[in-house]
């Protein structure tokens, strides 16, 4: 059917002048080009669509799965400060870009833990912070590997806008263990306390750096999904 229809064409073609002949051809063969490459556009678009739902799919997947274990760590570490009354689990995004491509970094609080006796949830006082209006200040804390302030009121000079922050959640005394490695940063531990706190020899080892490993590995998910290929 095909190759009748293709001699129909010749025959018709055939009796044509050469200019105008060719001009059909060069036409045709651009419409069957231009066909062609629509098509296969459109396989690229579905494929790179369908592509970036399982990736979105596997992720939310993890996250699902990894939610009880990261929870676990909050809560242990929760239990085994006594004087600790909320912990907070803070992680690194950039899911957000200007109109002119500009990526903004920012922290966000994904899951807190806390004495619900004595204190209250504050982890909306901890969503979507702008990582570059605290950048100074949370970049002088991943430096230092840690920070500890017996009382707030020492830090409102050198951390003025976690002081801030702070007192939003009516806290005494706080400390921040980000979550990194030597090349990469993932995340940030917030704890507060009610009161001035006193830690004992010992304490960042046998409490927080064993749920800071797990919780590096879990949150560098792009390292982590490498591991599992």
């Amino acid at each position: 059917m095909v190759i009748e229809l293709l001699r129909k064409i010749w025959s018709i073609l055939s009796r044509l002048s050469p200019d105008l002949k060719n001009l059909i051809i060069i036409i045709l063969f651009f419409i069957i080009s231009l066909t062609s490459f629509n098509g296969l556009g459109k396989r690229i678009i579905d494929g790179v669509t369908k592509s970036t739902i399982e990736l979105r799919s596997e992720a939310e997947n993890y996250s699902k799965k990894m939610t009880p274990v990261i929870n676990e760590n909050i809560y242990h570490i929760l239990m085994s400060d006594q004087d600790a009354c909320n912990v907070l689990l803070l992680s690194y995004h950039n899911s957000q870009s200007s109109m002119q491509g500009f990526s903004y970094l920012w922290i966000t609080g994904i899951t807190e833990e806390g004495r619900w006796n004595i204190t209250e949830p504050y982890i909306k006082n901890w969503t979507e912070l702008s990582a570059i209006n605290y950048g100074n200040e949370l970049d002088r804390i991943h430096k230092l590997k840690y920070l500890r302030i017996d009382d707030i009121e020492n830090m409102k000079e050198d951390y003025p806008k976690l002081y801030f922050k702070l007192k939003e959640c009516d806290a005494k005394s706080a400390a921040f263990y980000p979550i990194q490695s030597r090349n990469n940063i993932v995340g940030m531990l917030v704890i507060l306390y009610k009161e001035s706190k006193e830690y004992d020899l010992g304490y960042y080892m046998e409490t927080i750096e064993p749920c800071i490993t797990e919780l590096y590995s879990i949150l560098n998910y792009t390292k982590e999904k490498e591991n599992m290929k």
